[in-house]
C-alpha cells in the first residue's frame, strides 16, 4: 500500500507539474507539511492549508490522495496564493473535503529552476455533523395546532 502511494506520488509530480526539463523535482528544503486549519475535519466544512514557501517558488498548487480509495480526489492541483505571514512567505488555499477517510495532502511548488514538494500532511476527515433537531411548531400539527396557538402554546 506505501509503495503504491509513493509510486502514484511520483507520478503525479512528474508527470503534473509539466516542469522544464532542466528543472530538478526535489524536497522541499525546510521539510514541511502542509497545515490545515484544524485538527477537527469534516465533509463539507472549508478549510485553509498553509505551506512555507520553498526558496524562489513563485507559484504552488496542492492536490489530495485518498488513502481510503487509494485515488487522487477532484479537483486536482489547486492553485494556491503567496503572501507573507510575519516575514516569511507563505502559500495559503482553501479547502472542502468531499469525502470521508484518510486523506494525504500533497503541495507542489515551481521556481524558475526547480520544482519543490512538500512531505505529505495525513488527514482524518469525518462525515459531516449532524444538524440540530427542530423542534418544528404547533401550528403544524393538525388539528389542535391552532388551539395550542391560540392558548400561546
Amino acid at each position: 500500500m506505501a509503495g503504491f502511494t509513493a509510486v502514484a506520488a511520483v507520478g503525479f509530480i512528474t508527470a503534473v507539474v509539466g516542469a522544464p526539463a532542466s528543472a530538478d523535482v526535489i524536497q522541499c528544503p525546510q521539510g514541511v507539511a502542509p497545515q490545515v486549519s484544524s485538527s477537527t475535519l469534516s465533509v463539507g466544512q472549508t478549510y485553509t492549508l498553509t505551506v512555507p514557501a520553498c526558496s524562489g517558488a513563485t507559484t504552488a498548487w496542492f492536490s489530495v490522495f485518498s488513502k481510503t480509495t487509494n485515488k487522487w480526489l477532484d479537483p486536482q492541483n489547486v492553485s494556491m496564493t503567496l503572501s507573507q505571514s510575519g516575514g516569511t512567505a507563505v502559500f495559503t488555499a482553501s479547502w472542502t473535503p468531499t469525502q470521508i477517510g484518510g486523506n494525504e495532502i500533497h503541495v507542489t511548488e515551481q521556481s524558475d529552476t526547480n520544482t519543490y514538494i512538500s512531505n505529505p500532511n495525513t488527514v482524518t476527515v469525518d462525515a459531516a455533523a449532524a444538524p440540530a433537531p427542530s423542534t418544528g411548531s404547533a401550528d403544524s400539527i393538525p388539528v389542535i395546532g391552532g388551539l395550542l396557538k391560540s392558548l400561546g402554546l
